[in-house]
């Protein structure tokens, strides 16, 4: 069966493969295609298709990003944007706003982090200023200073949401992502909504839809199988199903080659590329 995976980042943002690596390993899962959906950026879309070329693959690849957007009293909501027909240099005013607040945010976790004496090198992290640097990279530079046996404990710890590190992303709002993917000729998705675990959170999306969102991610590692069943059930007619393995590379990573849409879905989503999906 065919599959697609529609949620993958790279060393552009905070993954830890670069294109090179990540055609090899999505080949050797066996997937069809995928979308690369760097946090804040398209920077790694011309690489990949670079790569692609070079490495000779059959991959369908579609261009896509990941704007991390917030709502107060709810917390960080992610909207994913996918464009197979184009049009992301439209959207290089807001990645460019991204990355710059990303690396503001950054700042101000580290100098957290030290007052709580884990100090970790700062000034390599925030000289990278062409890349939109987020918790995972601070996360990993906490392991690799001994201070954390893996990344997931430094977000539980200090710098998930609520803890003593964490500081909100920028004021961005899911209507604000969505419009502007809208605008650029793109296809939208609220990426791993676990908030609607709670029944009341579902209004929310109703606001989404009426903003223009087209679809939801319903199948990806962090959503239970009662919450995916209970996004089939909602989005029936109403937003197409997207579906991706949020994969980075860490050792925890284990859905490559697992989560994704098939090709009746993908041939739904991106019906412009119906005939280069590969047999």
């Amino acid at each position: 069966m065919s599959l697609f995976d529609l949620h993958i980042h790279s060393t552009y943002s905070d993954g830890l493969d670069g294109p090179d690596s990540l055609i090899e390993k999505i080949e050797t899962m066996g997937l069809d295609g995928f979308a690369l959906t760097d946090h804040e950026t398209f920077d790694g879309i011309q690489p990949m298709r670079e790569w692609l070329a070079a490495m000779k693959s059959k991959l369908i690849f579609i261009p896509g990003i990941e704007f991390s957007t917030y709502i107060t009293g709810l917390g960080e909501i992610h909207i994913l944007g996918y464009f197979p027909s184009g049009g992301i240099e439209k959207l290089a005013e807001i990645t460019q706003a991204g990355k710059k607040y990303r690396i503001e945010r950054a700042g101000r976790i580290i100098d957290c982090l030290a007052g709580k004496g884990m100090k970790i090198d700062g000034d390599k992290l925030l000289s990278q200023k062409d890349k939109p640097i987020g918790r995972m990279h601070i996360a990993r530079e906490l392991v690799a200073h001994g201070y954390f046996d893996e990344p997931q404990e430094a977000f539980r710890k200090y710098i998930g949401q609520g803890m003593p590190c964490y500081f909100p992303r920028r004021q961005l709002s899911p209507e604000e992502a969505i419009t502007a993917i809208k605008e650029a000729g793109g296809i939208s998705s609220l990426a791993h909504p676990m908030f609607l675990s709670k029944t009341g959170n579902w209004a929310i999306v109703e606001k989404f839809i009426d903003t223009g969102l087209n679809c939801i991610e319903y199948f990806h590692p962090k959503i239970s199988r009662a919450l995916m069943l209970k996004i089939e059930e909602k989005a029936e007619g109403r937003l197409l199903l997207t579906s991706g393995s949020d994969y980075h590379g860490d050792a925890r990573d284990k859905g490559l080659g697992f989560y994704g849409v098939n090709e009746a879905r993908f041939q739904t989503l991106f019906p412009t590329i119906r005939l280069l999906v590969r047999k």
